[in-house]
């Protein structure tokens, strides 16, 4: 979400079929790490490092899987948008990113971690449905390593594109995104071969 940098970034994993295959994958990835933990960016834990990394790893040599995202700012002393602003942004750059994917005409449903025990609201449903035809789900982010890795990759865009992350976890993962990629900046955009997708508006 917007913090007082007034940066949001919207980040999505395209996961092409048998996602149950990926699933499975990062589950022998998170059980050779001894890893119980849900895996976020926002954790400072170092315990995660190895598994971040190893899945990170996973994410750059796997077909089938493409990160896509953009980084929305606010010009410094504009307020925070409400909160209905913030969901008008939310789904036109997803409208936008779709257009950006290759995979724009197949993607059906959208999994997306539930921010209340209630999931989206039915009106944000039907006005993502209604923009992007495409259908959104709420999961709680602990059934799926996925939504986890998700949240990993948009997280260090985030966290790259601020510059003011010092935590030494966080800078282990995000240095090792850069490295895979092969670039020394991943908050800026960049486009890696239709694999690692980074907009800026």
């Amino acid at each position: 979400m917007y913090g007082e940098d007034k940066v949001f970034v919207l980040g999505f994993l395209i996961v092409e079929s048998p996602v149950e295959k990926h699933e499975k994958d990062l589950a022998q990835i998170r059980s050779t790490y001894n890893y119980r933990t849900q895996l976020t960016y926002r954790s400072s834990d170092r315990f995660k490092v190895p598994f971040a990394k190893a899945a990170l790893e996973y994410f750059m040599k796997t077909d089938g899987l493409v990160f896509v995202s953009q980084i929305i700012s606010t010009k410094k002393g504009h307020k925070t948008p409400s909160s209905y602003q913030q969901q008008k942004d939310k789904i036109e750059a997803y409208k936008n990113l779709f257009g950006d994917s290759d995979n724009a005409k197949t993607i059906g449903e959208v999994l997306v971690k539930n921010q209340t025990p209630f999931g989206p609201s039915s009106s944000y449903q039907a006005a993502f449905k209604a923009s992007t035809n495409a259908k959104l789900v709420a999961m709680n982010p602990v059934q799926s390593n996925l939504l986890q890795l998700a949240d990993l990759l948009t997280g260090c865009v985030r966290g790259d594109k601020v510059k003011e992350v010092k935590n030494p976890s966080k800078l282990a993962v995000i240095q090792q995104l850069k490295s895979g990629l092969g670039t020394g900046s991943i908050g800026t955009g960049v486009d890696k071969g239709r694999k690692f997708i980074v907009k800026y508006r």
